[in-house]
């Protein structure tokens, strides 16, 4: 309801509440008098209360919404920083590959399989990851990547490092892809 109706309404109200005061204005007295003026009064108190409960409603339904947007910015920043940051673990693993140092990897890779994993169940990207479904694949490829650098270690066995560096650098641009789109596409 706009301004005018209420204020319309308001106003029909009252010309009825006087109306019929006037219309029995023989038969009253001073005291009858005073209760139909606290009668109106308390009318519109109550009218005006219900006014402001509605402002308020109106007014606790725009707050939510400006809190659920904020909330929507903010898991976005956390979206962007969980895939940035898993993406200098990956540059960091790759590191230690290089220069030989193979059981810091092995604790980062560990890093990077529960950073995939949080990723994995962003309430945000979900829809984006399970349509390319290629997060689950690089979530195994790198459950056996830790695997096989526990068992060289262990044993000594060869192992092929291209294979890990390919799996890691495919990782990376994975998640280089899905930031961009969480970035400019707005997931």
């Amino acid at each position: 309801m706009n301004r005018k109706t209420k204020i319309s309404i308001g106003v029909i109200i009252a010309c009825v509440l006087c109306i019929t005061t006037y219309s029995f204005r023989d038969e009253l007295n001073i005291i009858t008098y005073i209760s139909i003026v606290g009668s109106y009064a308390s009318l519109f108190g109550i009218w005006l209360s219900y006014e402001q409960i509605k402002s308020v409603k109106e007014i606790s339904k725009i707050t939510q919404q400006s809190i659920e947007q904020n909330i929507s910015e903010v898991n976005q920043y956390l979206s962007y920083s969980d895939i940035s940051k898993t993406i200098k673990i990956i540059y960091e693993i790759e590191n230690y590959i290089l220069i030989s140092k193979l059981e810091p990897a092995l604790i980062r890779m560990r890093d990077l399989k529960l950073a995939l994993i949080q990723i994995s169940q962003n309430g945000r990207l979900i829809k984006e990851i399970e349509k390319q479904k290629l997060l689950k694949t690089h979530i195994t490829n790198l459950g056996i990547d830790i695997a096989n650098i526990n068992e060289y270690m262990m044993n000594q066995h060869q192992l092929d490092f291209k294979v890990i560096n390919q799996n890691l650098e495919n990782a990376t641009t994975y998640l280089a892809e899905l930031e961009s789109k969480l970035k400019f596409q707005k997931l």
